[in-house]
């Protein structure tokens, strides 16, 4: 329960403070006053978002704190969790600051807190009906929200999910395993693996065959070349050659060696010379007989490069490239031959998960269609007694294949009038219409759920007469379990309040700023209250005794 809210320098409240009942809580005032403000004061303390514009012009910064008792034992386990300390688990106070240049602060008990667990916490503390919380209902996504609550299987679809999400990241994986882009690639590095492995070339292969083509392709003149210091050295048939006179010389110096070492000298040098030119010449004979390519290794040698050449513009400009590339396109290989075996896995997964995904939708789906009957009745008892006698309210499930909420759309359907066909809510349903079907809703929630504090602003929107007193009833009901704080402009609500705030402006101090402030109306204040919101004129003698009577009324 909500036990006391203090704002500062919100916007243009300089400081409120409020100390609410456990019961029916009506806050009143002019439109503009500031009623919205202390709305979003509230909804600030639980972990709503706000900008820095909200600080009071000239302060540094806003702040807001609430009080809270007897928090749910659900809150105690989080505020455990986070290490949070909480006095006799009695006393909860909730503080929250913005500062000029954007920075926010929150703090339970003392100690400081994400926003992300300020909210999760604040959800379970407060739960806001506003104006747009009517609008909520007209949208079928948040209908089966509200049945899923309903019929308590909030924490089995939460597991469903997941389990779909998981589900289809399998079926993602074995797309991808599986697609022909996939596929295509395997085949393409397989192709390009198995053409360099075939082509098999060695580190200076490219170098070997370039000199051997040179070599070949100049033979002729290099026989030519060869054959004519053969015959220099060795003669022919017309000279006699080099070496045979070298021989003569020698075999001359022979005689006259011993004679001197000049001329032993000499003699050496003739005879070392005779063997290097005899040596060079069988050289030459062995690269003579040598030039006699093969027309086929011409061949060979020519698509030997060309296969190089092609492999180097594929695949790198050099040797060292190509063989990176075969390494690294061995490993893809290898990790996609891998893939057969995670196919199997992932299948046997996917398998799994389908009989588990069935089980669960089978159970989500016979709780929605138990709930939807007993969900649509409750309403209608509700619906009735806001005043509504006349009207039809059906939960329609509508069964499709499986997604991320089931095998079904939920969709609340209305007729408001005898004989006219059920409609979806966003077709049919008036302002004041809606904010019954809202209020039944909460009604039927709350008595299942049991929240702390209830919010209202301005459940009233639409109605008047007796139904705007069926909705204050009804209000009042649901205060005798839930605390309830409740925005109203409708007299015959207010009058039944069993605490009355009004919120007012007023100048503060020498400067003349207007500020929103809030009274706590004792009896006499709270009649004229009730006879402003009933013709605008709190002076009027006949509206005050209206007023008084319909507070005393209300009050037995």
């Amino acid at each position: 329960m909500l036990k006391k809210l203090t704002i500062k320098n919100f916007a243009i409240v300089s400081c409120m403070e409020i100390e609410f009942c456990s019961g029916l809580n009506i806050v009143t005032g002019e439109t503009g006053a500031g009623k919205s403000v202390m709305l979003n004061g509230l909804n600030f303390i639980i972990g709503a978002r706000c900008s820095k514009s909200v600080v009071r012009f000239g302060e540094k910064y806003a702040f807001v704190e609430a009080v809270f008792e007897n928090p749910s034992s659900e809150i105690i386990e989080i505020l455990k969790k986070l290490t949070i300390k909480i006095e006799n688990d009695k006393i909860l106070t909730v503080k929250r600051l913005i500062y000029d240049d954007g920075r926010s602060k929150a703090l339970i008990n003392s100690s400081t807190v994400s926003i992300g667990d300020l909210k999760q916490i604040g959800q379970k503390l407060v739960n806001f009906n506003e104006q747009s919380s009517s609008q909520n209902i007209l949208h079928s996504e948040n209908n089966i929200r509200l049945l899923d609550s309903f019929a308590e299987i909030n924490e089995l679809v939460a597991s469903y999910r997941k389990k779909f999400i998981e589900f289809n990241n399998i079926l993602k994986k074995l797309k991808q395993i599986n697609s022909t882009q996939n596929i295509e690639k395997f085949k393409e590095l397989k192709a390009k693996v198995a053409e360099i492995e075939k082509a098999n070339i060695k580190p200076d292969e490219e170098l070997k065959i370039n000199e051997q083509l040179k070599l070949i392709q100049n033979s002729a003149n290099i026989f030519d070349t060869l054959n004519s210091i053969y015959e220099i050295l060795t003669g022919n048939y017309e000279n006699e050659g080099i070496l045979s006179s070298l021989k003569n010389s020698t075999q001359q110096f022979e005689k006259i060696n011993e004679f001197s070492d000049e001329l032993k000298a000499i003699y050496e040098k003739f005879t070392n010379l005779t063997f290097e030119l005899e040596e060079i010449s069988f050289e030459i004979e062995k690269l003579k007989s040598n030039l006699n390519f093969d027309p086929k290794q011409l061949e060979f040698l020519e698509n030997r490069l060309s296969v190089i050449t092609k492999l180097k513009r594929k695949f790198g400009p050099n040797f060292e490239n190509i063989e990176n590339n075969l390494k690294y396109m061995k490993l893809e290989l290898e990790k996609m031959q891998t893939y057969s075996a995670q196919e199997n896995e992932l299948t046997m997964l996917k398998n799994k998960k389908i009989d588990d995904l069935k089980k669960q939708l089978l159970e989500i789906s016979k709780k929605r269609e138990e709930a939807a009957s007993e969900f649509s009745k409750y309403v209608l008892n509700e619906l009735k007694f806001l005043e509504m006698k006349h009207s039809n309210f059906v939960v329609k499930i509508t069964k499709h294949k499986a997604n991320l909420n089931g095998l079904e759309d939920i969709e609340f359907l209305i007729s408001a009038n005898a004989g006219e066909p059920l409609k979806p809510l966003c077709k049919v349903a008036s302002g004041g219409e809606l904010s019954r079907i809202t209020l039944a809703i909460v009604s039927i929630m709350n008595e299942k759920f049991k929240q702390s504090t209830l919010v209202f602003d301005e459940i009233d929107s639409g109605v008047s007469g007796i139904a705007a007193k069926k909705i204050g009833i009804k209000l009042k009901q649901l205060s005798n379990s839930t605390q309830i704080i409740c925005i109203t402009h409708l007299a015959q609500i207010a009058s039944i309040a069993n605490k009355h705030f009004k919120i007012f402006k007023s100048k503060d101090g020498a400067d003349g700023r207007v500020s929103s402030k809030i009274l706590n109306l004792n009896f006499d204040e709270k009649v004229k209250e009730v006879a402003r919101l009933i013709d605008g004129n709190e002076n009027s003698e006949l509206t005050l005794s209206l007023a008084g009577e319909m507070i005393k009324q209300n009050s037995k």
